[in-house]
């Protein structure tokens, strides 16, 4: 005979125990891992990388540029505030370009793409400002960014991170910069750095969105800020576990419970 004690006996107490683990078990691997972030991602724009490319719309104001790895891609088109339709302040669609360094753009205001040669086709702040969008189809994390200019310039930036409904047809042709906040991107973010020629990583704050539009100072100072854009890495964005969730799981637990006072 099993002995028994005043919570019941002790085949019954194992096996309602183990119907408690079962369930809560089964409430974690449904709700809480999928919300765990995943490892970061970089991509790598350069040439000769190894992050697959493609393009539509090539050699023309407005083309895209897809880079893919890891099932996940980015789609990539730059925008420029030319001036070009009036009034001011409105981007109009640019051309983005991949170089030895990263990417770069050129924009209407700069002639014609035939003669957009270096220094013209860097991201820069000096005339016109350009901005790079990089669109994703989920929610990320974006972690950090490096430029690389071709040559020795200032380095200070801007950049948004936004949340929006559409973002791998988002359109920023007529949008003053000052309108961004009104389609869903955050604060304005700006980020001050020496001369120089090499590589330099800017930390993106961990900012979360499915868009990240970014370039040279905005406004600009006194001095020309201009770099190619080399590598960005993001990761998946934790998606936080609804208090609904907890409450269902504890309430799984005490089912479990329940049935085992009453085996």
């Amino acid at each position: 005979m099993t002995a028994c004690h005043p919570f019941g006996c002790g085949r019954v107490r194992l096996k309602g125990v183990r119907l408690i683990k079962r369930l809560v078990g089964i409430a974690v691997v449904t709700f809480v891992l999928p919300g765990l972030a995943s490892a970061a991602t970089t991509w790598d724009f350069r040439p000769g990388s190894g992050t697959a490319h493609s393009q539509t719309g090539a050699g023309n104001y407005g083309n895209e540029r897809t880079f893919t790895q890891d099932g996940e891609s980015v789609e990539v088109t730059a925008w420029a505030d030319t001036g070009i339709p009036p009034p001011p302040e409105a981007l109009d669609e640019a051309w983005v370009g991949r170089f030895s360094t990263g990417l770069g753009i050129c924009n209407q205001g700069e002639g014609s793409l035939s003669y957009c040669s270096d220094p013209l086709h860097q991201v820069d702040n000096v005339g016109q400002q350009d901005l790079m969008l990089f669109s994703f189809g989920t929610l990320q994390t974006f972690d950090s960014i490096v430029i690389d200019p071709f040559g020795s310039f200032d380095r200070d930036v801007t950049f948004w991170v936004g949340t929006v409904p559409d973002p791998l047809n988002l359109s920023l042709d007529g949008v003053g910069i000052g309108q961004l906040g009104s389609i869903g991107f955050g604060a304005q973010n700006d980020d001050y750095n020496g001369i120089g020629s090499g590589a330099l990583t800017i930390d993106l704050l961990g900012l979360q969105g499915n868009v990240l539009l970014f370039g040279a100072l905005y406004p600009p100072n006194r001095k020309k800020d201009r770099f190619k854009i080399r590598e960005l890495t993001t990761s998946a964005a934790v998606v936080p576990v609804p208090p609904a969730v907890w409450l269902f799981t504890s309430a799984l637990g005490l089912l479990g419970w329940v049935r085992y006072r009453n085996s």
